[in-house]
């Protein structure tokens, strides 16, 4: 999620009330309407070291003409406040980005009607404490910046530093192919920078660690994620039953490699230790055992019929 930033409001004028009144069941005049703009989301790295590129900021802009504005991401429509009339993406020349590209960002102009209802939000909005804004929306594919593979293809981490046309460069996760933009928000503490983005996943299986990262993260269960951590769920079910049924199978080869020839007193001890060790402890067992063909067996056992009591090497530590 990035924070946004409002801006003053203006005066509605002729061409603005028109594009407005596309939107509303019946024409309102200038006299009706409070408008502002705002800053919606940019192409710089955010916290998640994430980030949208400029094509993505094109394709957005279009898709958040229209879309309503709500409070902390509410689903309610009694929380509906505003709509997006107009949105432009804009070029910064003087600021750069992380990677030392220009800085560009949508800028959303928005409107509500003056009434009882919004009166106390149009003070706060004049008075600069309903200033930030965050956007939810959704996009189909992630890509390396450093590599330029699909994120989830490639063994780069985001947030880490790697050598690229010879000098250390930061990974991010490029945003690209938006499908959907769902609904802007008044937040009081925003999560980003200086125009951010709350970033829903696609509910796919291929992103199932990543929404289930999110949920760690504080994020929330959404209705169309409940099917995808489901089926990410059985999945690891079936693999964690058979791991489980490899781990015997591997116990009972590590039993039969060590007790041939032990005593049943013997290999009772010997199959309650091996029963009791864990999965890596079992392998390397296992690896020293056949490429050493050792044989284990307790301390104080002597094979029948090839003792030595002269020696007593059995009782030797």
């Amino acid at each position: 999620m990035k924070n946004g930033q409002l801006e003053a409001s203006s005066v509605v004028t002729d061409e603005e009330l028109s594009q407005i009144n596309k939107f509303t069941r019946r024409a309102f005049t200038a006299d009706e309407i409070y408008n502002f703009s705002v800053v919606l989301c940019d192409n710089d790295v955010d916290r998640d070291f994430e980030r949208f590129t400029v094509d993505t900021l094109n394709k957005l802009s279009e898709l958040f003409v229209g879309k309503t504005g709500i409070s902390d991401h509410s689903g309610k429509s009694s929380d509906q406040c505003a709509r997006i009339y107009y949105c432009e993406v804009i070029t910064d020349p003087d600021r750069k980005t992380v990677y030392g590209e220009p800085y560009t960002y949508i800028k959303a102009k928005a409107y509500m009607p003056k009434t009882e209802k919004f009166a106390d939000l149009v003070t706060e909005i004049d008075a600069g404490i309903k200033k930030e804004v965050s956007v939810g929306c959704q996009v189909s594919k992630r890509v390396c910046s450093i590599c330029g593979s699909e994120a989830t293809l490639c063994n780069h981490k985001k947030g880490r530093h790697y050598r690229k046309n010879g000098k250390s460069t930061l990974c991010s996760h490029e945003l690209e192919n938006p499908t959907d933009a769902y609904e802007w928000s008044f937040v009081a503490v925003p999560a980003q920078r200086s125009a951010g983005v709350t970033k829903k996943l696609d509910a796919t299986i291929e992103n199932s660690a990543e929404i289930i990262k999110s949920l760690k993260n504080g994020g929330e269960i959404l209705a169309e994620h409940s099917s995808i951590i489901t089926k990410y769920i059985e999945q690891l079910e079936e693999k964690a039953a058979a791991a489980e049924e490899y781990l015997e199978l591997q116990k009972a080869r590590v039993i039969a490699l060590v007790c041939e020839g032990l005593g049943d007193k013997e290999g009772m001890i010997i199959r309650s230790a091996i029963g009791r060790m864990t999965a890596h402890e079992l392998f390397s067992l296992y690896k020293s055992c056949e490429e050493k063909q050792d044989k284990i067996s307790p301390q104080l056992y002597s094979k029948k019929g090839n003792q030595n009591f002269k020696k007593n090497s059995e009782f030797i530590i």
